[in-house]
């Protein structure tokens, strides 16, 4: 299975009928039945399309942020690496608001006002039929997980490398 496919895979389940159902809000939230070719030609590539959308808003903000969080402190090689530090990380919080986390908001709330318009021909799955889907993770999802812990962990060995020594 592609890798777009298996973004698909958490949202797009199927039930003990074996029907497709749609999850666009989680597993918490009621569903929809797609009990049609048209509806799952409808639903699928705008998922897939919002689900692209916030990797590349999540990805592309995080290393805007970055970037100019460290063309901020590289622009000033004689202070202290403890002040360094303080302004990486301001300058990295407010990139990362405006750069990520805004357009994330904004990208989910047009999301969100979207799915009823599509799914408004679409019979509703009640939490008892959701409670019974499959909530395995799919494979991308998992290395996903594994990929994120360890750039987390590099960037605390990095962390600790640069305290060290100095």
């Amino acid at each position: 299975m592609a890798w777009d496919e298996q973004l698909l895979d958490y949202s797009f389940r199927k039930d003990h009928a074996g029907r497709l159902v749609f999850l666009p809000f989680g597993w918490s939230k009621p569903g929809y039945h797609i009990d049609s070719p048209s509806d799952e030609q409808k639903t699928k590539p705008f998922a897939k399309m919002y689900f692209l959308s916030r990797a590349l808003v999540q990805l592309f903000g995080n290393l805007s942020a970055f970037l100019l969080a460290e063309g901020v402190i590289s622009a000033e090689p004689r202070a202290s690496i403890a002040h360094k530090i303080k302004v990486f990380l301001v300058i990295y919080s407010i990139a990362v608001s405006l750069f990520e986390i805004l357009p994330l908001c904004l990208l989910g709330r047009l999301y969100r006002k979207s799915i009823p318009q599509i799914c408004s021909a679409m019979p509703v799955a009640g939490p008892e039929e959701i409670s019974q889907l499959d909530k395995s993770l799919s494979p991308l999802r998992r290395r996903a997980i594994f990929i994120g812990i360890g750039f987390m962990a590099l960037g605390v060995l990095i962390a600790l490398a640069v305290i060290a020594r100095h």
